[in-house]
């Protein structure tokens, strides 16, 4: 497992790219949380096949996000969902499509050793992830595809 603090005001798309190119993670779970000065979410019409985006440009606690690690094409693909709340403490929820780090994000990844790709199915409209399971460093799966606990590294970065 590898844990990073994102900068304050950084891309947070460009700074976890920059950590799966430097760390030649291809594949994982990306877990996070921190406070973000704008979010992009975006919601997912399966009839029409399109997204709906709406950007929340204001100060907003990130409540949750995960999501995979994978290849499309050959370059690295993130396929995250995240919940943020505002100071009211209303939520927003959807896929995440931008994201401005303020003034800290948290991130932990689990990588794999398995190749994870996605390709465009177009009777479903979205990139679908190929590969059905993925063995993580530190984790193997069970008979009932329930994660065991072996030895996990965890190394920090900031």
């Amino acid at each position: 497992m590898h844990i990073y603090k994102l900068s304050q005001n950084s891309d947070f798309f460009t700074e976890i790219e920059k950590i799966c190119q430097k760390n030649a993670i291809k594949a994982g779970w990306l877990n996070a949380i921190g406070a973000l000065s704008s979010v992009t979410l975006a919601h997912f019409n399966p009839d029409g096949k399109i997204y709906t985006e709406k950007t929340i440009s204001k100060q907003v606690e990130i409540v949750s996000l995960s999501g995979v690690i994978s290849l499309r094409q050959g370059k690295i693909h993130f396929h995250l969902h995240i919940v943020v709340a505002d100071n009211h403490f209303k939520t927003y929820a959807g896929h995440l499509k931008s994201a401005t780090v303020n003034p800290t994000c948290e991130v932990a990844i689990l990588s794999s050793r398995q190749k994870l790709t996605r390709d465009f199915d177009p009777k479903i409209g979205l990139d679908i992830l190929n590969t059905v399971w993925a063995t993580f460093r530190g984790l193997t799966p069970t008979h009932n595809y329930v994660w065991g606990l072996d030895i996990i590294k965890v190394n920090i970065y900031t």
